[in-house]
C-alpha cells in the first residue's frame, strides 16, 4: 500500500516589514508545446489611474502626444488592438493586436529613462509619462 506523508507546512509565514513597492512586473510563462502566456502586476497606489478598456480599429489614424500638446507623430494603425488605457482612452498602457503582439508599459523608477524631448523632430516623437499627464508630485519626468 502506498501512503502519503500529510504535508506540514506551517499555518502562516512571517515575513519583515517591507517598503511601499513602485514598480511593475512582467512575467512570461512558456509550456512544453510551446504556448506563451504573458502576464503582469501593476503596482501603482500614487493615484487612481482613471483606467478603461480601449478597441482601436485597423487603419485608425492617430497623433502623439508631446509635451507640448498634441503636435508629435502622426501614425496609422495596421492592425487593430485592444487596450488597457490610463488617463485617458488614447494612452494605452497594456495592449494586445489582433496577430497576438502583446505590449505594455512598466514603471521602473530610477531604472531607465527616456532621451530629452527635442521639439525639432516632434513629428517623429511621442512623448514619455512626465510630458502627458499633469504630475501629482514627486513622480520623475515631471
Amino acid at each position: 500500500m502506498n501512503s502519503k506523508q500529510p504535508s506540514k507546512l506551517p499555518d502562516t509565514i512571517d515575513l519583515p516589514p517591507q517598503a511601499p513597492i513602485a514598480a511593475c512586473t512582467g512575467i512570461t510563462l512558456k509550456s512544453k508545446d510551446s504556448t506563451t502566456i504573458v502576464a503582469r502586476t501593476i503596482e501603482w497606489g500614487g493615484s487612481n489611474l482613471n483606467s478603461q478598456y480601449v478597441v482601436v480599429p485597423r487603419g485608425y489614424t492617430e497623433r502623439s502626444y508631446t509635451p507640448n500638446g498634441v503636435d508629435g507623430m502622426t501614425f496609422t494603425a495596421r492592425y487593430g488592438y485592444v487596450g488597457l488605457a490610463v488617463e485617458q482612452k488614447e494612452f494605452i498602457a497594456e495592449g494586445l493586436n489582433e496577430v497576438g503582439l502583446s505590449a505594455g508599459l512598466f514603471y521602473f523608477p530610477k531604472y531607465g529613462e527616456y532621451e530629452k524631448y527635442n521639439a525639432a523632430v516632434r513629428d517623429k516623437s511621442i512623448s514619455a509619462v512626465g510630458g502627458m499627464f499633469k504630475c501629482r508630485g514627486g513622480e520623475r519626468g515631471c
